[in-house]
């Protein structure tokens, strides 16, 4: 897993009135107090910092492994306190997690912003047809997962044996159905025609996330069961991550 983030985000509102140790510690306390122990975990959880209340949670993405969500959350917890210091909202993207805090109460609220899009700088090979795949394969599983207890999904896509292409989709599961039908659809009109022209992009919102590759990035569907996470010691490969290397970062919302 690597150790640099995909994106850390801290509000540009005022800053906390707590000191930074107190913070630190609130947070720390929060996410270590109980290690999570299945892969596609969310803890929610409202702790006390000083004169505020700090309200937050992990999520870790549902292909993963227990013991590289453990791992994934250590590291996030450790990396928002020194990005996002004195911050009173921040939240930290990984491949494998994602980590927020806030000193509101977000749990249930489908959240959009901030929003960012990243994607590969290389085009497809063939920008005089339309990316039919993408379309079909991504609007699948969004209706998929909204329906799932775990509100995740991953699969290909290979149209007239053609090309292999990858898709996942995931909420926070905070979130209702209705909620995370929601928030993916509406990721889904940030893809526009310049966007799928490119070999894989993702976007990502505090309240759900849908990545698009040309590569195979997540355990394969035979490795996991439907509504369970994948058995401790079993990894996931990780192949050079294509829309962050050498790609673009797009500050959407």
């Amino acid at each position: 897993m690597t150790h640099h983030p995909l994106i850390n985000y801290a509000s540009r509102k005022a800053k906390a009135e707590v000191t930074n140790n107190v913070l630190s510690e609130a947070v720390l306390v929060f996410f270590f107090h109980v290690p999570p122990k299945t892969g596609n975990q969310l803890r929610p959880k409202r702790v006390p910092a000083g004169a505020d209340s700090i309200y937050g949670l992990s999520l870790c993405r549902g292909d993963v492994t227990p013991e590289d969500c453990r791992n994934c959350v250590k590291l996030t917890t450790e990396n928002i306190i020194q990005l996002c210091t004195y911050q009173k909202e921040a939240i930290i993207w990984y491949d494998h997690c994602m980590l927020r805090y806030s000193n509101r109460s977000f749990f249930g609220d489908v959240e959009m912003s901030p929003e960012f899009l990243m994607y590969n700088i290389q085009n497809r090979s063939e920008l005089e047809k339309p990316d039919i795949s993408a379309e079909y394969l991504i609007n699948g599983l969004v209706k998929i997962a909204s329906k799932s207890s775990r509100f995740f999904e991953a699969d290909d896509y290979n149209p007239q044996l053609s090309e292999t292409r990858y898709g996942l989709v995931q909420c926070s599961r905070d979130l209702r159905g209705d909620g995370c039908d929601k928030c993916l659809n509406t990721l889904l009109t940030q893809i526009d025609d310049e966007v799928k022209r490119k070999r894989g992009w993702r976007i990502l919102a505090p309240s759900c996330n849908l990545r698009y590759e040309g590569y195979l990035f997540y355990r394969p569907r035979n490795a996991l069961t439907p509504e369970a996470p994948a058995a401790v010691g079993e990894r996931i490969p990780e192949p050079p991550d294509q829309t962050t290397k050498g790609g673009e970062v797009i500050y959407i919302n």
